[in-house]
């Protein structure tokens, strides 16, 4: 939230378009209450209170009415319920499909209103950040049981991933001689994931990147909270597995019609959208425009 997003260390996309003149709003896009590089979007809302999804909707009809000076040329909404339920009652669960229609509902509406209610023309793109899959109470792993010396390490629970950073003290050997103990835990359904593994997936040259990551597959977790705590759900942040991928729908005047691609990963859309926006990239990111340039109109 506001007081503190100094996590984030890449330029997001509303304070990349504010400081080039464009104007940007956000409305519960994660973090973008935040203050960032000093500054916040033009129209944005705190994260904290409950808003009903259709208000949501309608603020954005409203930004899109107002006065050309005033008005934003990015404006980014999130809706949270399909996350919520999927984690709470796994992917498969009937409350899932319910929010799924619900927001679908919803996303028909705000298109129907920007046809009939708004002069600009705005084309709409529709993502999730991740997919979801199913975990299990009685397939979870016991951390405390890896007996990890706390002294040395620092133990970060990600669910779907052990995160173990090495303290201060402690020596490339400590590391090894953990990481070889671990490998012959052979009754535990984990592995370690390699540094190649872990590159390719842009975990490079970081302090946020652990000495050792311990990863696992669906419907398996890490659990640190009491055996009687845990229940079934569903969680995100598995690899290699089509469970997590994300939507990607794009329409409007800048987007060809009909088109299908390849997969992709969503680390792209956001120079393409810079593109659309006539933005220029001011930092190193990962994406690359040329991946999403044959689905724009213009290319």
């Amino acid at each position: 939230g506001l007081e503190d997003s100094s996590w984030i260390t890449a330029l997001p996309l509303w304070n990349l378009a504010e400081f080039q003149g464009v104007k940007a709003a956000t409305f519960f896009w994660p973090e973008s209450d935040a203050r960032i590089n000093g500054r916040t979007p033009s129209y944005f809302y705190h994260y904290s209170h409950p808003v009903p999804n259709r208000q949501r909707i309608e603020q954005i009809i409203d930004w899109l009415k107002l006065p050309e000076k005033a008005r934003p040329r990015l404006v980014t909404g999130y809706f949270s319920v399909v996350d919520t339920m999927g984690h709470r009652f796994g992917p498969d669960s009937k409350q899932v499909k319910g929010a799924v229609q619900h927001i679908d509902e919803l996303i028909g509406e705000l298109w129907r209103k920007l046809q009939t209610e708004v002069d600009a023309s705005v084309n709409l793109v529709l993502v999730s950040d991740h997919g979801m899959a199913p975990i299990l109470a009685d397939k979870m792993i016991e951390v405390d049981d890896l007996n990890i010396d706390s002294d040395r390490f620092t133990v970060i629970n990600a669910q779907t991933r052990l995160l173990i950073y090495a303290k201060e003290n402690t020596s490339e050997q400590h590391i090894e001689s953990l990481r070889q103990r671990l490998k012959q835990t052979t009754e535990q359904p984990f592995y370690i994931e390699t540094e190649s593994a872990l590159a390719q997936r842009h975990f490079v040259n970081s302090p946020r990147v652990p000495a050792i990551v311990l990863a696992t597959d669906a419907p398996n977790s890490f659990a640190t909270r009491p055996a009687e705590e845990r229940s079934d759900g569903g969680t995100h942040g598995y690899y290699g597995t089509r469970d997590m991928d994300g939507l990607f729908v794009a329409t409007g005047n800048a987007f060809n019609k009909g088109q299908s691609i390849e997969r992709f990963e969503n680390i792209h859309i956001y120079p393409m959208l810079a593109e659309l926006l006539g933005l220029e990239i001011l930092t190193e990111i990962d994406g690359r425009a040329e991946v999403l340039r044959p689905i724009l109109e213009t290319h």
